[in-house]
């Protein structure tokens, strides 16, 4: 048939990367038109994955790549693993090889997406409804003695939490875009907590004051971002800005700035967090080059603010991924135990660091 021909036909013109996986790895199934590894024929290959592409309801986007309308990037993960290899080729996608021309402080976090992370974490101001990130990456707004946030000269407290509170707060409980200032908790208030809206459906007033534009990463795109794309295993470490502790992540295309530096990994105890100890105007290098810092901001149940049993430099993020009614899943960061997923309470307040996809344009961001 015509569509069985183009998809065979789209293989062979369009997906060289594709077939170069499975020739270096040696798979007994190949999906290019006029070839064969391993006595597995190209017929068989195709019909496999024919049948695959077209039960996953990809065609369309199948035959727009072979058309050049949209790019490979532009296509779905799920799409482009189908369009590489039929269902029983167990291979893990690859990144293609770094650009040259990406543009600068973009991060991985799966084979074809990439994102630009907020600058600082989210805060919210229930007495005007506004939302904005962190003035600066290392902010964070932590209890009445900890933390570094001020509104009109007053510190700002996690645990004043209310519908009417005039300073800020940067702890929320899972999935409350629509409703920030709950602090319901207690596994009989998981109800409270049942439907996720991601905090990115708000517009924030210092990121390009649009709905939408933001998000929540998932656990598997976290997962990927610390653990599988390229160089992943160099690009993050902990350390301190000034006094705050925190973790670092660098992005895809990297150059250490003059007079700085950087040691990579999480295994360390809590004297190396001094390995990576920058001054504010170190710090701006560093940030400038694409660094991101997340500051173990801590987390909240109910009103109480609390460091929990690692003490500074312990941090918890959201992710989009709930587990069940009454869990979802969070990026946990500490020195001496690593970053790690785990799985929270829905009504835990925990830290939210947003990201804008790579397509996803936006004027107004402030530095």
């Amino acid at each position: 048939s015509v569509m069985f021909s183009a998809a065979c036909k789209l293989l062979e013109d369009n997906h060289e990367f594709c077939k170069k996986l499975i020739r270096e790895k040696g798979l007994g199934c190949f999906v290019g038109y006029n070839e064969s590894v391993n006595g597995v024929t190209d017929m068989n290959c195709c019909v496999s994955f024919f049948n695959e592409m077209f039960n996953g309801a990809t065609a369309i986007d199948a035959c727009a790549v072979a058309r050049n309308e949209i790019t490979q990037e532009e296509i779905t993960e799920r799409s482009l693993q189908l369009l590489c290899y039929p269902k029983n080729c167990d291979i893990t996608l690859e990144e293609p090889p770094d650009d040259p021309d990406e543009e600068p402080g973009l991060f991985s976090v799966s084979p074809t997406k990439k994102v630009f992370f907020s600058p600082g974490n989210l805060q919210y101001q229930a007495s005007t409804n506004t939302w904005r990130f962190a003035m600066h990456q290392y902010d964070y707004v932590g209890d009445s003695v900890n933390g570094n946030v001020y509104e009109n000269g007053i510190k700002c407290n996690n645990a004043f939490i209310s519908d009417t509170y005039s300073g800020w707060i940067d702890l929320f409980g899972w999935g409350t875009g629509d409703n920030p200032t709950c602090c319901s908790s207690g596994v009989d208030h998981c109800e409270d907590y049942s439907t996720f809206v991601d905090w990115g459906a708000n517009a924030i007033s210092n990121g390009g004051n649009q709905p939408n534009t933001w998000r929540t990463l998932s656990k598997e795109e976290w997962e990927y971002l610390i653990n599988n794309r390229r160089g992943a295993s160099v690009k993050y470490g902990f350390g301190k800005i000034d006094t705050i502790y925190g973790f670092i992540i660098l992005p895809n295309r990297w150059t250490l700035p003059d007079r700085t530096s950087f040691i990579p990994g999480a295994d360390w105890d809590w004297d190396n967090m001094n390995d990576n100890n920058y001054t504010i105007a170190q710090w701006a290098k560093m940030e400038e080059a694409g660094a991101i810092f997340i500051p173990g901001a801590q987390s909240r149940s109910s009103t109480n603010f609390f460091w929990g049993s690692y003490g500074f430099g312990c941090g918890r993020l959201w992710t989009s991924t709930p587990i069940d009614f009454f869990m979802a899943s969070g990026i946990f960061y500490d020195s001496s135990a690593g970053i790690s997923a785990g799985e929270y309470y829905r009504y835990n307040g925990l830290a939210v660091r947003l990201v804008r996809d790579r397509n996803q344009t936006v004027r107004g961001i402030d530095k």
